[in-house]
């Protein structure tokens, strides 16, 4: 047919043998992040460790660090997790997040993510496993290696240091964070 006697043309045979193995990358971010979108989200609540619903955060998150490790800090990579279900607005900056499920999170507009941020993993106990809500206000910046806990609301300008863990006084007070324990930062510039 045809298409054999194209690919027995010499040049054709070239570019596609160059191009196809190209293709296996974009088409696999592709079907990861339909897969996502297409399957059950994962809901807030309490779920029993080694479930069903455990394997499925364990896929979905595994999924989520799988596309990271291509597109983390790319201009491809917001629109990959709003396509998994992530809320970002608009101007923001996400590098590396770690263990995350992109359904629970909600991310506000010019906020800022440095490399290597855990934020808002589902949390494990003995026996289950909690899945909750996040909100990260606008104007957010998330240092490296900063721990962001689910089921928080921070408010808008939180500001999150290196290595910092922000907590339920974090997202009630707001407000500039650094350490662990964390301490009140003075008042930076605006």
């Amino acid at each position: 047919g045809g298409v054999a006697n194209l690919l027995a043309e010499p040049r054709v045979a070239v570019v596609a043998s160059l191009l196809l193995p190209c293709l296996g990358l974009p088409l696999g971010l592709l079907l990861q992040v339909l897969a996502l979108r297409l399957t059950p989200r994962v809901q807030p609540g309490c779920y029993a460790a080694g479930s069903g619903a455990d394997l499925q955060i364990a896929l979905r998150s595994e999924a989520l660090e799988q596309a990271m490790a291509w597109l983390s800090g790319s201009l491809f990579w917001p629109p990959w997790l709003r396509l998994a279900g992530m809320r970002i607005g608009p101007g923001a900056e996400v590098s590396s997040i770690i263990d995350v499920l992109p359904e629970t999170v909600s991310i506000g507009e010019e906020s800022f993510f440095a490399d290597g941020v855990y934020f808002c993993q589902p949390r494990r106990l003995p026996g289950r496993v909690l899945v909750a809500e996040t909100r990260l206000g606008p104007g957010s910046f998330l240092g490296n290696h900063a721990l962001v806990r689910a089921g928080l609301d921070y408010p808008a300008g939180f500001f999150l240091g290196v290595s910092t863990v922000a907590g339920p006084q974090q997202a009630a007070e707001g407000g500039d964070w650094f350490g662990h324990p964390p301490f009140r930062l003075p008042r930076r510039e605006q």
